[in-house]
């Protein structure tokens, strides 16, 4: 069967297939290229107690920068978002320790707390894993930054959207029959759409990506290029576990240009992650290395980052996944947001 997905947004709008697994996902001659001045190396340092992760975050950016990365300061970046993980938590979410150091290094660079925020889709994810607090005591602010929750639909915009034939799940049919129980016009334009974080792309807001990462039959690995889409939008739950949808749907999201073009970068933080049984969470297949990747290019980090799923894979005995055969970087590189036999890794001395 063959089915279509739709991207839009103020200034860009296409329509791509998405064709029988084995089949292009799309034609050479329609590959956009990669953002000017984008490198596709990963930057990787050890990491050691968690008083550790403040020396390595600011060794990760400052040799990003050294190689000619993004800058990051105030007067270039005068609002920044940070796109958590928290859809496992309690079990697995971004560290608290990544958070407070990369808070830290945003307000020695001279960040006031009011520029800077947190975000992710969830309230009750984002409450489990200690980035907002108990009901009890009320409020929506960490260390004095303010968390943004995006299931509360306050900041959704009607114009930012991604658009996709596949069906709703049936809670999320029911719950738009609850929002518009007279439109049916209505419902069926809405539950062909997910809507885009707006908050992390709108106007002058920039925005960091810390994802955690997840074995995936699906995408291989659910880490930066997952987080930051099927993990940042609406609607998401007809894209995920699906073999071909999930990976062609995170693409065409983070392909979007506003909405990429605003990324900093990404850092994976590998000291915790689950490499089996990755639909939903599973103490059982956790593991960890004591490593953190930082890219500016989510396929990239990725694709380096499944090394350590696959090492923790096979040593317990698990089916291989193969990363040359990933559909998400097959996707990836159709739509040129990475070439896979140019994605470096580099160690920090």
């Amino acid at each position: 069967m063959l089915a279509v997905a739709t991207m839009f947004s103020l200034s860009f709008g296409v329509s791509f297939s998405v064709d029988l697994p084995g089949e292009s996902f799309l034609s050479k001659d329609r590959r956009q290229p990669l953002l000017e001045g984008q490198s596709l190396a990963t930057f990787r340092c050890s990491l050691g107690k968690p008083e550790h992760y403040a020396r390595s975050v600011r060794s990760l950016i400052l040799f990003n920068e050294l190689k000619g990365g993004v800058q990051l300061q105030p007067d270039q970046q005068s609002k920044v978002g940070i796109k958590l993980s928290t859809h496992f938590a309690p079990g697995l979410a971004t560290s608290r320790h990544l958070v407070d150091a990369l808070l830290d290094l945003l307000k020695a660079r001279g960040f006031a707390s009011d520029s800077v925020f947190l975000l992710d889709l969830e309230t009750s994810g984002l409450r489990h894993s200690g980035f907002l607090p108990p009901r009890s005591k009320g409020g929506n602010h960490y260390r004095g930054h303010h968390v943004v929750a995006l299931d509360s639909r306050t900041y959704y915009d009607e114009k930012w959207f991604h658009d996709s034939p596949m069906p709703p799940t049936t809670d999320y049919r029911a719950r738009l029959s609850l929002r518009h129980p007279r439109d049916r016009e209505v419902r069926l334009r809405e539950e062909r759409r997910s809507y885009l974080p707006v908050p992390l792309f709108f106007g002058d807001t920039f925005w960091i990506n810390l994802p955690v990462a997840i074995d995936s039959r699906s995408l291989g690995i659910d880490a930066a290029v997952g987080n930051a889409s099927l993990h940042a939008v609406d609607n998401n739950s007809r894209f995920l576990g699906r073999s071909t949808t999930a990976p062609s749907a995170a693409t065409e999201i983070l392909a979007i240009p506003e909405y990429r073009e605003k990324h900093l970068f990404s850092i994976l933080d590998l000291s915790r992650f689950q490499y089996a049984g990755g639909s939903q969470f599973n103490a059982q297949f956790l593991g960890g290395e004591p490593t953190l990747m930082l890219s500016e290019n989510p396929w990239s980090v990725d694709y380096f980052g499944m090394e350590a799923l696959s090492k923790a894979r096979a040593a317990e005995g698990f089916e291989l996944r193969d990363r040359q055969k990933a559909q998400l970087f097959r996707f990836g590189e159709d739509l040129g947001m990475i070439r896979k036999s140019e994605a470096r890794l580099i160690d920090l001395p």
